[in-house]
Parts: structure tokens; sequence; C-alpha cells
């Protein structure tokens, strides 16, 4: 029931330039797990000026388990629509039941905002019943618009925070992800 939100990576600058990763949650423990349920992560950034790697804007698992069930996750921004809002560098991942929505937008302001990846990286990720957007394969996978109370407003600068103001990630009643997650567990 949690709500990780507004947080900002700046980065470390290394030998050739800076790199963002995760900043609504960073997780890396070989020997461990993280398990996260019924939260939303929303309006963080791992935007840094000048990187050239600024991925997992939401989540960043560099190594360990990370298990996310019934969670949201929008309006975050990188550096490039191309760096995924969930990036798995190397452990293994689990979402079920989750909506990842309007990540890491890019595009002209004032024209057409593009979202990018909503999840990715070289390690094991297992998507099932939750609604993606971009479409992600994976058993009970749905790809439509989740029907939030307020999507909030799109983000077209990627040197900006996201601004989240009015986003209210509540389903509507029309939402097709009401009782679309995993009937076997009833969640």
């Amino acid at each position: 029931g949690s709500v990780v939100e507004g947080n900002w990576t700046p980065g470390t600058s290394g030998s050739f330039c800076g790199v963002g990763r995760g900043a609504g949650i960073y997780f890396g423990d070989p020997s461990s797990s993280l398990d996260i349920r019924n939260t939303v992560v929303q309006c963080n950034s791992s935007l840094v000026p000048g990187t050239c790697e600024a991925t997992g804007s939401a989540v960043y698992l560099y190594e360990g388990s990370l298990e996310m069930t019934n969670c949201t996750v929008a309006r975050n921004g990188a550096q490039s629509a191309n760096d995924p809002a969930v990036y798995n560098s190397g452990g293994t991942a689990t979402l079920r039941n989750c909506i990842l929505f309007w990540n890491n937008p890019s595009g002209p302001c004032g024209g057409p905002v593009v979202y990018g990846a909503q999840i990715g990286g070289p390690g094991a990720t297992a998507v099932t019943y939750s609604d993606v957007q971009g479409c992600y394969v994976g058993t009970g996978n749905i790809c439509v618009n989740p029907g939030f109370s307020d999507s909030g407003s799109a983000n077209c600068d990627p040197s900006a925070m996201p601004f989240c103001g009015s986003l209210n990630t509540a389903l509507l009643s029309t939402s097709a992800c009401i009782d679309a997650g995993n009937p076997a567990t009833g969640d």
C-alpha cells in the first residue's frame, strides 16, 4: 500500500559519463529478494543531463530477485524513451497483476508524445496478467489504456521531472484492468 513518488537519481560521474539508475527503487543484493505489493511507483526520474545511461526510471534490479504484485508504474521518466521504466540488469524478476503505462516520454513539445519501453534489460523477467503499454508477451497480459481517474499531463521535455500534479491512478469503474488479474490467485 505504499507510494514511491517524486524521486530523482543524480547518477554518478564515472570517468566518461554519469549514470542514472533506479530513481524510484534500486535493488542489487544477489543473495536476497525484494517483494513489492500493492504499490504505486510514479513520477520518478532517472534524468541525468549529460549522462550516457539512464535506465530503470521506476525500478532497477541489478542482482537478486524481484517480485512485483498488484503494482502500478506510471509517469516515470528517463533520459531516452529507449530506457525502460523497469530494468532488470541481471536478476530474476516476476511481475503479476501490474499496470505499466505512460513511462519514458519523448517527442517534440507541442507534438505527439511517444512512450518508450516499459520493461527491459538482459535479466530474466516474467510478466503475467498485467497491462503493459506497447504490449508484453505473457500469460493473461492485456494492452489497453488502464483507465486511470486522471492520467496526468504528458511531459515531452527529457530534461525535466515528469509533472504528476493531477495524476490519479485509481481505476475508473469502466477500466479493463478491473478483475483482469490472475484468477487462480484471487489477486
